[in-house]
Formats: structure tokens, sequence, C-alpha cells
């Protein structure tokens, strides 16, 4: 955490509890699906007019709630002995907000809440404009949220500043794996300017169902945000927090089980971390010079930069995209054995330029390395140890991606939670027009990649397994992409040699890391 959770002079008293305010009425009114621009898009059930009525009231309620979690300290959150995280304390938040019914009536709850701070290079008001963009907003996180609809705008808010803005907005947020579901929400987006220079967007979630998502829902957002604080330098201090309740019936795969449950997985550490990386990327953008510290880089003309920028952006955005596979199993016989940790899913291919390879095979995998993860981006990065463990020239009846004749766009990525290696070839026309600074949108994106995740559990018990030699470990998510040639041999069979593929590679990968693929991890 870069800075201390700032104090704010509350209004009205503690907030009353956001959940309790949601009631059912006639619906008498249309909602529409509306996208960044204002056009209308898909026609969604009624919005009861109690509801919407209320929906202003739910938002201040929310504001309250959040700006006294944030920044009240002990004894709402302890600190931890070991780390600069936070723990929320139950007992003190329920009496601070105690609640008349139950999120799940029929079922128990998980709750998860983290809080942390860090400086971004950006201006407060620019990221306010970037949050109340649902497009702009999903791209601005393209490793977390996976697709997000403003339903509607319920206020617009002052022109000058948004503050007063409210949306009623539905997102998807997935993490690190094709092994933990992801979580969808329906909820409003509430931004009030408290000071000059200083916003809060809240956000929480509202008894509201969209067409084809899951009621009721198994995950429920507590008064959740960031307050967003003008400093000097064009620079803003980013104060976040992440609360929500989680149907205790959804169980987190065990490998990821403490990442979620710590709140780690989806907290406000992982929001921040992705922010700041993206502002980086932002300014990278902007200059019209090459760094002194960025002399060998391989497209130097500033266009190219922005260009390439783009495209890596994409292809970051359509990787995690490809790892939500945990709710639409196409495959499920090919997952009978419990200890299979394999993803298979498959989608028809958009590419123009490969009018004959119809369909898209997606296989994923997560699994354990007793290793750091600085010692696997160190070797996923090296080309020479990466072809050996990864090789892909094998007869599927398939082509693979690696062997087209294109280009190929890598994207590699450090920071302390997720180092990130992406592999993704492009038509070298293509690229030739990213480099000379020519943007391609159309440009097709079929990711494979390599992500490396801290292994949680591994650190909580380093101490007490420190005797025995065990060092920290890494959690790594394998996934590919490969285009069938011939959608009529894609069978059972092509989609077991697929499986088989799989494993094999996380066999190799073993070897080469541990010299022994049986090791258990």
């Amino acid at each position: 955490m870069n800075g201390p959770i700032p104090e704010v002079q509350l209004e009205g008293g503690p907030a009353t509890g956001s959940s309790s305010l949601v009631t059912e009425s006639t619906p008498v009114e249309s909602a529409t699906m509306i996208n960044s621009n204002g056009d209308t898009l898909v026609p969604n059930r009624p919005i009861p007019t109690l509801n919407k009525a209320i929906m202003p009231q739910i938002a201040t309620s929310a504001k309250d709630e959040f700006l006294k979690v944030l920044c009240t300290d002990q004894p709402l959150w302890v600190k931890s002995s070991t780390d600069p995280t936070f723990s929320l304390q139950r007992d003190h938040y329920e009496m601070l907000f105690p609640r008349s019914t139950d999120l799940f009536p029929n079922s128990n709850s998980l709750a998860e809440a983290s809080k942390a701070s860090r400086t971004v290079k950006r201006k407060a008001m620019e990221l306010v404009d970037l949050f109340l963009d649902t497009e702009k907003w999903s791209n601005l996180f393209p490793t977390i949220v996976r697709e997000a609809d403003t339903i509607q705008v319920i206020a617009k808010g002052s022109e000058e500043n948004r503050s007063g803005t409210l949306l009623l907005m539905h997102a998807e947020m997935h993490v690190l794996s094709p092994l933990v579901q992801s979580r969808e929400f329906c909820f409003l987006r509430y931004c009030e300017e408290l000071e000059a220079g200083t916003w809060v967007i809240v956000d929480v979630s509202i008894d509201y169902k969209k067409e084809g998502m899951a009621f009721p829902p198994c995950t429920w957002r507590l008064p959740s945000g960031c307050m967003i604080q003008e400093i000097s330098n064009g620079s803003s201090q980013v104060s976040w927090l992440e609360h929500v309740e989680v149907d205790a019936k959804i169980k987190a795969h065990q490998l990821y089980r403490d990442l979620v449950n710590r709140g780690i997985a989806f907290g406000a550490e992982r929001w921040l971390m992705e922010l700041e990386r993206m502002c980086e990327r932002f300014t990278s953008a902007e200059i019209d010079y090459i760094p002194t510290n960025d002399t060998g880089a391989v497209v130097a003309a500033t266009g190219g930069r922005r260009s390439m920028m783009k495209l890596s952006h994409k292809v970051v955005k359509s990787f995690f995209g490809i790892l939500n596979m945990s709710n639409k199993m196409e495959f499920p016989q090919h997952l009978a054995d419990e200890n299979s940790n394999i993803r298979i899913s498959v989608r028809k291919n958009a590419d123009p330029s490969r009018p004959n390879a119809m369909m898209i095979i997606t296989a994923a995998t997560s699994f354990r390395l007793p290793l750091p993860p600085q010692t696997l981006f160190d070797f996923f990065r090296d080309t020479t140890k990466r072809s050996k463990a990864i090789n892909l020239n094998k007869p599927l009846g398939c082509s693979f991606l690696c062997k087209s004749r294109a280009g190929a766009c890598t994207y590699l990525h450090w920071n302390s939670s997720k180092p990130l290696y992406i592999n993704h070839s492009v038509n070298v026309a293509d690229l030739q027009k990213s480099v000379n600074g020519i943007d391609s949108p159309t440009v097709p994106v079929i990711p494979s990649g390599v992500l490396i995740s801290k292994d949680e559990e591994s650190i909580a018990n380093e101490g007490t397994n420190a005797d025995k030699g065990i060092t920290r470990g890494s959690l790594l998510t394998l996934a590919f992409q490969i285009l069938m040639d011939n959608p009529a041999t894609m069978n059972l069979e092509s989609v077991t040699s697929v499986n088989s593929l799989i494993a094999s590679v996380v066999g190799s990968i073993k070897v080469a890391l541990l010299n022994g693929p049986n090791l258990e991890v």
C-alpha cells in the first residue's frame, strides 16, 4: 500500500445498509442496454418504478457506508503483522451496519473485504471520466473485467465535474484461471465530488435481473469502489475498497481457494495494480520521445509504439477472456476424472482470412509448482528453454497458430502479483502496419500464453515449513488456442487429443523445471 487512507468528514451519520432498501414493485418502465456512445442495444426487463425512485437513496446510503468503512481503521480493520494488508472485523462491521435480512436466505455467506491505496499517474478528473464510461472502464481493467454494460443512466450528474452521476450497470469479473468461476453483478455506480479535487466512485449491488444472468445472484457487491484525490504533477491518490459476500455453496477450486477466500483474487490490491499498470501505459503512449532508458526499443516511432500498445492491449484482453470457461463446459465427459484440471471450450472462428478454419478450440489448465514466480517468468521468456518444453508440432487434424506464416507479437509483463507471458501470431503485413503507426482494428487476435500467480497458500505456510526446506510456490495457468482446418474433423477424438496435448506440455514443463513430471505439486 503506497499511502494511508485519508480521513474524510462524514455527514448524516452511518449508512443504513443498502441491501435492505431494495424492494419489489409492479414494473411499468422499460430498460434498455446503452453503450458508451448512448446507442440503444438490447431491450431488457422493465425496471420497477419504486426501485428506480429509491435508487438515489440506495446510492447515497452506499456512499456513506463506503466512506466510513474505507476511512476507519481499528477496531473495524486490523492490520496484518506480516504484510501491509488489513482484515475487516465482521463483528464491528455488523454492529455499525445491521442488516434486517440475509443476502442468501437459504445458505450461509462468505465475506471478502480488502482495502489499499496507491498513487497513479493520471489526473483525477480523467480517472473519473474513465470510470463513468463503461467501455473505457472495461478496457482499463482488461485482466479483471470480462464484459460490462450500462443498463440505464439514472442520473447524468454535473457536466462540469460529473458529480451526481448514477448508472445502473452489469459486469462480469473473472480471475486468473479457468478453474475459478467468474462473478456477475448488476449494480449501481454513483459518483460524487466530496470537495474540490476529491471524488468517490461507489458500486453497490441491486436486486435486478439482467437477461441471461443467474438469479438470484450467488455474489453480492456491498458498497465498494474508490476515492480519487488530485495531487501534484498530474497524479492521483486512489484509495480502494472491495467488499463482497458470496453464497457459501459456491466453492472455489482448491488451488485458488486461499487466493479467493482471503480476498486477494478479486481484492483491492489487484484492482489498484492493474490501474497503475494501465496508467503507466497511457503515459508511455502519450510521450513524443523515446526515454533514454528505452533506446533499445524495437519500435522507435511514437505512432508505431502507440499502435503496438493498442494491439498488445487487445491481445491481453482476449487472452484473459478465454480463461473464463468454468461456466461453459462443452465437453464435460473429458473431465470425468476429478483430478483433471484441464478445461476445453469451442467457439466459431471469426477470422475472414481463414475461412476453412471454422472452429477454435481453447484448452487451458492451472497447476502448482514449488518455485517462485520470478524463476518461472525467467524460464518462459527464455526462447530456447521454452521451446524445448512447449512443442506443439503434433498431428491433431488441426493447425496450431504457432505454425502459421505470421510474425509473432509477444507480450511480456512482470509485476509482483502476476507475471504474464503471451504469444500471438500476427499476419506480417498487419504487424508492419502497427509498427508504422497504422491502427488495424480488424486484426484477428487468437493468443496463447502463460500466467503465473503467487501461491498464497505456500506463502502462508512458509514459516511453518521453513525447517523442511519448502519455499514459496506459484500457480501457473497455461492456455492454448487451436484452429480447426476442417470442422468435420472436430469430434471427441480431436478433443481427447487436445486434452492429451495439454497434459503432455504440463509434464514437459515439470521435467524442465523440476526434473520429474510426476512430482506432487
